[in-house]
């Protein structure tokens, strides 16, 4: 059975995600989640523009 996420966390968890984006240190008790997250988009994100680019380059040069 999987544990769900009681509501208090999720709101930890926006609070830093917000306070990230608006430039602000996350609060104490949310911990490097929002951040973790966030930096795991981005890296995640990377192989798909380098293939974007890749694929642009190949129908440009034809």
């Amino acid at each position: 059975m999987r544990k769900q996420i009681s509501f208090p966390d999720f709101c930890a968890f926006t609070r830093g995600v917000i306070a990230f984006f608006a430039g602000q240190k996350p609060p104490r008790r949310c911990g490097p989640a929002p951040l973790a997250f966030i930096i795991l988009l981005l890296v995640s994100a990377f192989p798909v523009d380098l293939a974007n680019a890749f694929v642009i380059q190949f129908f440009v040069s034809l």
